[in-house]
């Protein structure tokens, strides 16, 4: 636990703080990162993602089916583009096929941990400084405080760039649609970015204060 620091009057003001703020044991805390609740579009919880995405993790699909889409040439003799898969507003072909049950594995990308790691060592400080900045108000200090943090998340995110995605993954970010963010940064070849929701979503939220 970091130790705010700076002198008796500091301290004395701290104390104060915790006396008046501290309900039933439980002072006032900031949380950052994905908060509960959180989904993409189709519904999955993208505190789960994150988690995947910082730890890694094993997907394992079901055997099943899926139809790819193609565009035929212009005198409809072959397959236009040397049969390369297009998107179905493209298409004017399609193919449906049987797929066996496969296993995908996603290697661990820490940019929460690379956070905490780079930037956790000055937050003590920071909070330090926040307090004496607003007068020692516990609540706009935290709020501050959960805003530094939320940008560092997402800075972390940004920075990440090992290690690098599968060769099919870029070939499947690439016929889709990628994010501004995600084009301003390096494109589909970029880990962690793709639509944008999940470094849209980092926030941050403050308890008991």
């Amino acid at each position: 636990m970091a130790a705010l620091t700076g002198g008796d009057k500091l301290m004395a003001a701290l104390e104060a703080i915790d006396k008046r703020l501290t309900n039933a044991g439980t002072g006032p805390s900031v949380s950052a990162g994905f908060l509960a609740g959180g989904t993409y579009p189709d519904g999955t919880s993208i505190p789960m993602v994150a988690a995947t995405q910082e730890f890694g993790g094993t997907i394992h699909r079901e055997a099943g089916t899926t139809t790819i889409y193609r565009k035929l040439s212009r005198d409809g003799t072959h397959f236009a583009r040397n049969g390369r898969f297009v998107k179905k507003s493209q298409s004017d072909f399609a193919s449906t096929h049987a797929t066996p049950a496969y296993t995908i594995t996603i290697p661990p990308r820490p940019f929460f941990r690379n956070a905490i790691k780079k930037y956790g060592p000055k937050w003590g400080e920071q909070m330090g400084l926040l307090l004496k900045r607003t007068e020692f108000d516990a609540s706009k200090s935290l709020h501050l405080m959960g805003e530094i943090i939320q940008g560092q998340i997402q800075t972390s995110i940004l920075d990440l760039r090992d290690p690098p995605l599968a060769p099919s993954t870029i070939r499947r970010k690439s016929q889709g649609k990628v994010s501004a963010l995600a084009k301003a940064i390096g494109g589909p070849a970029k880990p962690l970015i793709d639509t944008g929701v999940m470094w849209n979503s980092v926030s941050y939220e403050v308890n008991g204060a």
